[in-house]
């Protein structure tokens, strides 16, 4: 009898488990509960399918992403030689007007990362633009040795054309990325801006007529609720003929600095970035000598998590091969004081 008993007590602790069973029950369901320790430890990244520029904030699991956008900016005043603003000590007649340039931007590009590893990417990819500019009484003149500036005033506008294409690749980190190419100018030849017989109606430019090749490096440091970034750009022009001056200058330079802040709450995120654009060889309106324009470009990004979607504006807009800003100071070159882009961006 006493054997049978012990049979059935063992039996049933098998059947209904013993005080080790439940501990191990408990810390099981513990664990389950717990998040990993690597989401305790590392910052949230969302894998938004954005374009890698300051305004489109980072892409750094999407492989592949096109995009498209419209950027409309307006110029009615330029910098001097000095750094003051155009006034009517140096326009001809005394009435202290530069005029007004109305310009459109439109632009579709798609990017590849062709390795797409988790801590090294790299990249090719390319954009298509096209452009409209309009010259409203534009004043475009050179500095009189005796004072003031000798000028034109130039009515002409041109067509929704073609204006580049930019084909680059791009070796990338976590933080850190340099980048290169070339881009191919695709307008016609407009008027020349300083043809005393220009007249209203006539083809305006819409770009300088000139190839160029570019190489860059960037910063771009990700948090949970903010970025820090900066980038430097290098643009080497082909022989570039100067409308104002004789003859024809060789490799003029560009050279871009951007560095700015974003704050990132959800899927939004707010910014800024300080741009500064500099002409080593010749300014703007091309004059030998060189310019520069420094400018602020607030932007907004929203990056649904629910769609592969992500909407970009700022106030910023793509000349030829920067961006202008809204103004804070310059020497030979545009005031810009309004204009926008808006892109759409989709990622896979």
């Amino acid at each position: 009898m006493l054997q049978l008993a012990l049979a059935a007590l063992l039996a049933g602790s098998l059947i209904a488990g013993g005080p080790d069973d439940d501990k191990d029950k408990d810390k099981k369901a513990k664990a389950d509960a717990q998040p990993p320790i690597e989401s305790i430890l590392v910052p949230h990244e969302e894998e938004d399918p954005i374009n890698d520029t300051y305004s489109f904030g980072r892409n750094k699991e999407i492989p592949i992403k096109f995009w498209l956008g419209y950027g409309w900016g307006q110029i009615k005043d330029a910098y001097l030689a000095d750094g003051e603003q155009f006034n009517e000590s140096q326009s001809p007649g005394g009435n202290g007007e530069f005029g007004q340039i109305t310009s459109q931007r439109a632009f579709v590009g798609a990017q590849l990362h062709v390795l797409n590893f988790t801590n090294f990417k790299v990249g090719v990819g390319g954009q298509l633009n096209a452009a409209k500019n309009d010259f409203d009484n534009v004043f475009f003149g050179v500095p009189n040795p005796t004072g003031g500036i000798l000028g034109l005033r130039s009515n002409a506008a041109s067509d929704f054309t073609l204006q580049n294409v930019k084909v680059y690749g791009l070796i990338r980190g976590n933080t850190l990325g340099i980048h290169g190419g070339y881009l191919f100018d695709l307008s016609d030849e407009g008027i020349e801006l300083f043809d005393e017989n220009l007249e209203a109606g006539e083809e305006a430019p819409v770009s300088d007529q000139v190839d160029a090749w570019f190489v860059g490096a960037d910063f771009d440091y990700p948090a949970e609720h903010f970025r820090i970034f900066a980038g430097i750009d290098y643009f080497n022009r082909d022989e570039l003929a100067t409308g104002s001056t004789s003859g024809s200058i060789e490799d003029d330079e560009i050279v871009m600095f951007n560095a700015g802040l974003g704050v990132i709450i959800s899927w939004v995120e707010i910014g800024a970035a300080a741009l500064l654009k500099t002409n080593i060889a010749i300014d703007r309106f091309e004059n030998p000598g060189g310019g520069h324009q420094g400018s602020i470009a607030p932007y907004l990004r929203l990056s649904p998590p629910s769609i592969p979607v992500s909407i970009s504006v700022k106030g910023a807009v793509l000349d030829e091969y920067v961006d202008y800003g809204y103004s804070i100071g310059g020497a030979k070159d545009f005031v810009t004081t309004a204009g926008f882009t808006v892109t759409a961006t989709l990622g896979f």
